[in-house]
C-alpha cells in the first residue's frame, strides 16, 4: 500500500496501569494525532474520572477521528504537491492516529474498528500492553487518580476472557507482555516503512506480532495471555 493513501490508526489496548497513556504521549511526540477518552471526559465533564454519558464520549471520539482523517488527507495532498514542485524535497512520514482507551471488551474494539473503517482508515494496528496484573496494581497505587482495585481486576478478567485477535478487523496485532520499556519510535518506524511487519518477529524488539490470537473463537488458553511474554 502506498503511504500516500494510507490512513493508519493505532489502537491501544490494556487495563489501567499497563502503560498506555505514557506510550500514547510518546507516540504523540513522534507525530501522532491523539484521541484519548480520558481527555474527552475531562473536556465534557470537567474530570477524567467521571464516566459520564458514553454516547457523548463516542460522539466526540467520532468527531476527532473524522477531523484527524481530514488532516491526514490534507497533509498527503500538500506533501504530494510540494514533492511535484520540488522533487528534491523528502516527503514527510505519513501521519497516523492513536486511540487511547482501555478497549478491554471485544465489542468495544470491534465498534471502534468499524467506525475507523467507515471514516477511511485503511490500516489499523492493535498494540496490546499486557504486563502482569501485579505490576498494573502497583502502578495504580502510585497514581494520583486511582482506579478501584476491584474495577481494575474486573477489566483484567474481561481482557483475558476475550483477548484481542486479528479477526476483529485488525491488520496487525502487536502484543507486549513485558515490563521493560521499549522504544515506540523504533517499532513505529518499522510499521510505517515496512507494512509486512508481523511476518518478521525479529523486527519487533519487545512488541511482538501475535498470530496465536487470530481465531475469534472464545479463548481456550490454559494460562493467562502474555504471562510468558
Amino acid at each position: 500500500m502506498s503511504h500516500d493513501s494510507e490512513r493508519l490508526l493505532i489502537l491501544l489496548i490494556g487495563i489501567p496501569g499497563s502503560g498506555k497513556s505514557n506510550l500514547a504521549a510518546k507516540l504523540q511526540q513522534a507525530g501522532g494525532f491523539l484521541v484519548a477518552t480520558d481527555q474527552i471526559r475531562a473536556a465534557l465533564f470537567g474530570d477524567a474520572s467521571i464516566q459520564g454519558d458514553w454516547r457523548l464520549i463516542w460522539q466526540a471520539v467520532e468527531q476527532q477521528l473524522r477531523a484527524a482523517s481530514s488532516r491526514i488527507t490534507s497533509s498527503t495532498i500538500n506533501s504530494t504537491t510540494s514533492a511535484q514542485k520540488n522533487p528534491d524535497l523528502t516527503a514527510p512520514s505519513p501521519a497516523f492516529v492513536v486511540y487511547d482507551a482501555t478497549n478491554t471488551r471485544r465489542r468495544a474494539r470491534r465498534e471502534m474498528i468499524r467506525l475507523a473503517r467507515s471514516l477511511g482508515y485503511n490500516r489499523i494496528v492493535g498494540l496490546w500492553l499486557n504486563p502482569p496484573l501485579s505490576v498494573c496494581l502497583a502502578r495504580n497505587q502510585r497514581r494520583a487518580r486511582q482506579v478501584p482495585e476491584a474495577v481494575l481486576q474486573r477489566m483484567h478478567r474481561q481482557l483475558w476472557s476475550a483477548p484481542p485477535k486479528l479477526c476483529e478487523g485488525l491488520d496487525l496485532l502487536l502484543h507486549y507482555g513485558g515490563t521493560m520499556p521499549f522504544d515506540p519510535e523504533d517499532w513505529l518506524r518499522q510499521i510505517l516503512l515496512e507494512p509486512s511487519l508481523g511476518r518478521k518477529p525479529e523486527a519487533n524488539r519487545g512488541a511482538r506480532p501475535d498470530s496465536k490470537y487470530g481465531n475469534c473463537t472464545r479463548n481456550s488458553a490454559k494460562t493467562e495471555p502474555g504471562s510468558t511474554g
